[in-house]
């Protein structure tokens, strides 16, 4: 039994396996790659460049970075809104403006 995977606009989409001749039991218009002999764990998601499978590259996440003293500054901000609210429990008061 033969493993294929279909490639789709460079990337495997699907993964199979069948005894026959692939070619003659999908539409012809669907690009199957013999994956059969294959041994690097070729999965869903994968690249094809024609030649070459290549594990899926997933893009770095922007995280804007802080600086230690903007978080120490904000856990300060956020403890002194906690105190409020604590003081103003009950109150007919605005724990922020408190």
């Amino acid at each position: 039994m033969k493993k294929f995977a279909r490639i789709q606009d460079g990337r495997v989409v699907e993964l199979t396996t069948c005894v026959g001749d692939i070619t003659e039991m999908f539409h012809p218009g669907l690009t199957w790659v013999d994956i059969s002999i294959q041994n690097d764990g070729v999965a869903e998601g994968w690249n094809y460049d024609g030649a070459l499978f290549s594990p899926p590259t997933y893009p770095t996440a922007l995280v804007p970075s802080m600086a230690m003293g903007d978080i120490q500054a904000q856990i300060a901000l956020l403890s002194a809104q906690l105190e409020a609210i604590g003081r103003c429990c009950g109150k007919n008061e605005d724990p922020i403006t408190a």
